[in-house]
């Protein structure tokens, strides 16, 4: 391959492929969650390699072990790795920066004692994962519920994905909180669930605010914690709160919906004779709205329809990020924010509305 062709192609990081396969016999082809498609053409005396090739590719892009990702791959640690403390020391020196507290090196877990203000705490309730496998180690709670309360209202929310403080807003008082939906008629805790959600209502800054606003931003369709037979919270149980939809469909219709540009895409994109489409070129064309892909004339409809869906989904995602982080910033509120299992739409709105919130990301 020539530097010219390399130069094209840039970099390909592994974690962008989704899927490498064979053509035929002297060939394969990578596609690229970022809508590349690369074909390798490989020399005739190369082509009984080509299984070995693809095999050796693919297990380098989806490794069936964690020690065989390329980051431990290399036969000694660099300095700066082996230097680095530990992946839980590092969570409780970015909460010591939450909380506006600094401690001199070799605190060591002290540090957590101290992490904690009027309103707020850390707790180590889930310290082994046990509590919740996909929760930190670590965790910024109410400082009025104990680490027994938490044990019990765990089993309240899906996949035990209690709320949790992400982000606080050391000034205000304000938090930025992330959980996944409570199980509805099936909340055997919902009094436990519901008193942590109110520790969020924590009294406003100004003398006038007994307590403060909470907005409790659904990231789903209204009608979709209703079909699957779970819940979303009723401002009746919470003072001073409002619960907000964003309408966000969810990884299924993502999937669909993306899945249907990159058809387009892969299929009207322009064409050469030894070559896939070419992404590069079909995007230009929609950003320049031109209806001509690959020399072939395509419905306008369809097109707009593709695009607009896509672009739909991104535009709603930004929209609610940026509407949960003005709502932080100017209101001095707490917002709660969860989907489904809080996951996918909701770490999405938690860390764009942290990345608009806080300069340090």
């Amino acid at each position: 391959m020539s530097k010219e062709t390399k130069s094209k192609l840039g970099t390909i990081p592994l974690t962008t492929v989704e899927q490498i396969k064979e053509q035929d016999v002297r060939s394969f082809e990578i596609i690229g969650y970022d809508m590349r498609m690369l074909v390798f053409d490989l020399k005739s005396e190369q082509k009984q390699e080509l299984s070995k090739m693809v095999e050796y590719l693919t297990r380098c892009a989806k490794p069936s072990r964690l020690v065989d990702l390329f980051a431990f791959a290399l036969n000694s640690t660099p300095p700066a790795v082996a230097n680095r403390t530990s992946p839980s020391m590092r969570l409780l020196k970015e909460y010591q920066r939450i909380f506006c507290k600094w401690f001199p090196p070799g605190t060591g877990f002290e540090i957590q004692k101290s992490l904690e203000d009027k309103w707020w705490r850390v707790t180590e309730v889930n310290s082994d994962y046990s509590l919740c496998s996909t929760y930190p180690s670590h965790l910024i709670v109410p400082r009025t519920i104990s680490d027994e309360e938490l044990q019990e209202m765990s089993t309240s929310r899906a996949l035990s994905r209690f709320p949790v403080i992400s982000w606080c807003d050391f000034a205000s008082g304000a938090v930025l909180a992330r959980s996944s939906q409570h199980m509805g008629i099936k909340n055997l805790k919902k009094y436990e669930d519901e008193k942590l959600v109110s520790a969020l209502c924590t009294p406003g800054i100004h003398r006038t605010d007994l307590i403060r606003k909470l907005y409790i931003v659904d990231a789903r369709p209204g009608v979709s914690d209703v079909g699957n037979g779970r819940g979303s919270e009723s401002v009746c149980s919470y003072p001073k709160s409002e619960v907000v939809y964003l309408g966000i469909e969810d990884i299924y219709e993502m999937r669909a919906s993306f899945s249907s540009l990159r058809k387009y895409v892969d299929t009207y994109g322009s064409i050469s004779s030894n070559r896939p489409p070419s992404a590069g070129s079909v995007i230009g064309d929609l950003v320049n709205h031109g209806l001509a892909w690959g020399g072939g004339i395509i419905n306008s409809m369809t097109i707009f329809s593709i695009r607009e869906e896509w672009l739909n989904h991104i535009h709603i995602i930004l929209i609610g990020g940026s509407w949960i982080a003005e709502k932080i910033a100017h209101e001095s509120a707490s917002v709660l924010v969860h989907c489904s299992d809080g996951w996918d739409r909701t770490t999405q709105l938690v860390g764009l509305a942290a990345l608009l919130l806080d300069p340090y990301y």
